[in-house]
Order: C-alpha cells, then sequence, then structure tokens
C-alpha cells in the first residue's frame, strides 16, 4: 500500500514537473529524497539524503517557510502571514528603499512576477494594498488565496468595473496593479488611464526574482525598488518612462544578484 501511495506520488510529481517545471525546481530536492528513501538500500539512501540536504539546505529551508505560511492561513492567522513573508525573504540579503513610498494612497504599478513566491514579496511593502488579480481558477487559488484584499477583475471588458473598484478602495488602502505582461516587455495601459481620470499618482515598483541555479535556491541579492510617485499626464511618455525605469533596475538586479 505504502509503494502504491508512493508511485502515485512521484507520477503526480513528473506530470506536475512537466507542465510547471520553473515553479517546482525548488521542491526537486525533496522528491529525490522521497525516491532515495523508498527504493534505494538504507546505508545508501541514509548517504543520498545528507548529501542532498547539505547542497540544497536552503532549498528545505525555503520549503519549510512556505509550509509555515500555508498554515497560517489555512488557520486563518492573517496577521501572522506577513511575519511568515518575512521569515521566508529572511533567507535572502534583502534591498529595499521603502523610505520612497508615499504616505497617501496611491496606485502601484509593478513588473509582472517570474515565479509565484515572487508574489509573496509585495507583502514585504509596509503599506496596506488591495491588488488586482484577474479572476480564474489558478490566480484565486494560488497567490490570490494568501492576500487580505484582492480586486478580482475578468480578463476582458472590465474596465470601468476596475475604475469603480479602484475609486471606492483608494479612499481606505493604495491598489497594486501589475502592468507588464507575463513574459514580455509589453505594457497594460488601462491602469494609467484609471489613474488619469481619477487624478490618482502612480508609484513604480521594480521587483526582483528569485534566482534557481540546477533546481538550487542560491545565495543571493532579493531587491525591491520603489520609484517616485507621479501624476498621469501624457499616457503614453509615462508608460515609456516607466518601461525604461523597469528594464534598468531589472538589469540592475540580475548583473548584482548572485552573493560570493
Amino acid at each position: 500500500m505504502l509503494f502504491l501511495i508512493s508511485y502515485l506520488i512521484i507520477i503526480l510529481f513528473l506530470i506536475v514537473y512537466c507542465v510547471d517545471s520553473l515553479h517546482f525546481q525548488p521542491l526537486f530536492p525533496l522528491f529525490v529524497i522521497l525516491i532515495s528513501t523508498l527504493y534505494i538500500k538504507v546505508n545508501i539512501s541514509i548517504l543520498v539524503i545528507m548529501i542532498f540536504i547539505i547542497v540544497y539546505r536552503r532549498n528545505i529551508q525555503f520549503f519549510s517557510h512556505s509550509l509555515n505560511i500555508y498554515n497560517c492561513k489555512k488557520m486563518k492567522h492573517d496577521t501572522e502571514i506577513k511575519n511568515a513573508v518575512k521569515k521566508l525573504f529572511s533567507m535572502f540579503n534583502v534591498k529595499t528603499n521603502f523610505e520612497n513610498i508615499p504616505k497617501h494612497n496611491t496606485i502601484f504599478v509593478v513588473n509582472y512576477p517570474k515565479l509565484f513566491y515572487d508574489c509573496l514579496a509585495t507583502m514585504l511593502i509596509p503599506k496596506d494594498i488591495a491588488i488586482i488579480m484577474v479572476n480564474r481558477w489558478d490566480t484565486k487559488n494560488t497567490w490570490g488565496n494568501f492576500l487580505f484584499k484582492p480586486i478580482y477583475k475578468e480578463e476582458k471588458n472590465s474596465y470601468e468595473y476596475i475604475k469603480k473598484q479602484i475609486s471606492k478602495q483608494i479612499q481606505k488602502t493604495s491598489v497594486l496593479a501589475y502592468v507588464m505582461k507575463p513574459r514580455s516587455l509589453t505594457f497594460r495601459t488601462g491602469i494609467f488611464r484609471i489613474a488619469k481620470e481619477l487624478n490618482l499618482t502612480v508609484t513604480p515598483i521594480v521587483m526582483d526574482t528569485i534566482k534557481i541555479e540546477n533546481c538550487q535556491i542560491i545565495k543571493q541579492n532579493f531587491q525591491i525598488y520603489i520609484g517616485d510617485s507621479f501624476l498621469v499626464n501624457d499616457i503614453d511618455k509615462d508608460i515609456c518612462q516607466v518601461k525604461k525605469l523597469f528594464k534598468k533596475k531589472i538589469k540592475i538586479f540580475r548583473d548584482t544578484k548572485t552573493i560570493l
């Protein structure tokens, strides 16, 4: 029975890994440990496990912190989630300029994260924020499941609805929108039009990504840069300036990623 369950776990992991290997790379060492425990002789499996624990200790630590975040949400300890996220990112050398965050409520525009784990970094920002998300099963049941005040939108024809929601929410908290489409430099322009129509400031945030090499979470910097707030006057010109900021900072993040 135990071997049947283990076979099912292995098959399930391989299927998920093939579909989305990028997000499941940090869990690969745990998969190897499971295999060695079940199918290799005890003395050899102990050696394999010890080697993987030493080499991939940061992955195990990362996984442990991730479970803690999930447990806080499951137990509805919302006040503890941010502390759990801080513990997770304490694994990295986090660099920020949070002193540049405006005191007034604003619309934060952010580059789209590469990994699901990167999304959690928005919870490091010391300000109450409502995040705009697409109303899909995958977003609502992963990243969206950890948010306090998500604003869900449909993928199409939701401009007026989002504008109305932002107009109401901005009285209470700031709003955050991912404006750079996944895996491209194409920008969503709607949020800039809304900001102009509602006369709200826009504040760009450039978010780093967690680097994984050979399935290993390496020692690294993780940087969050808060740009200067501005009122939207010329939409095309302002988007161009934000694009330039994103491109410049992302290159700096990449060049200064690894800690020797």
